[in-house]
């Protein structure tokens, strides 16, 4: 399949399980994210079509942590995801989020405030501020 069939596919996939009703069960992650994600999601419109998708600042917040996880032939991964955490976190930031980002940085566990911070200070984030 070309790229643009597997777009057409998708969106021929979302409508179909718009049409049947059942897109409020769903969150459109991958699967490895689903224990952290099923509790913070928001449904969002999408060419007509509700999806639930992963709420902005957890996404953000996740993309960052996520990157400790991921060493050896993983650093083009790492820099895909640091981008694009960096370029979200700069848009929710410059939009108001400021109190949404400590919101949910203060129900993470402890062992994972410690470990984003570390993450978070690695890559000059504007979080570090906010979050401290």
């Amino acid at each position: 399949m070309l790229p643009n069939d597997n777009l057409e596919l998708f969106r021929s996939v979302l409508s179909d399980f718009h049409k049947a009703g059942i897109l409020s069960d769903f969150i459109l992650i991958g699967s490895w994210a689903l224990r952290v994600y099923q509790d913070y999601s928001t449904m969002m419109e999408y060419q007509s079509i509700l999806v639930r998708v992963p709420e902005p600042v957890v996404f953000v917040l996740m993309k960052y942590l996520l990157t400790i996880k991921r060493t050896g032939s993983f650093e083009s991964k790492i820099a895909k995801d640091i981008s694009t955490a960096s370029d979200l976190e700069f848009f929710l930031l410059d939009n108001g989020a400021h109190q949404d980002f400590r919101k949910r940085f203060d129900l993470m566990p402890g062992k994972w405030q410690k470990d984003l911070m570390e993450v978070l200070e690695k890559y000059r984030s504007g979080l570090v501020d906010i979050l401290t």
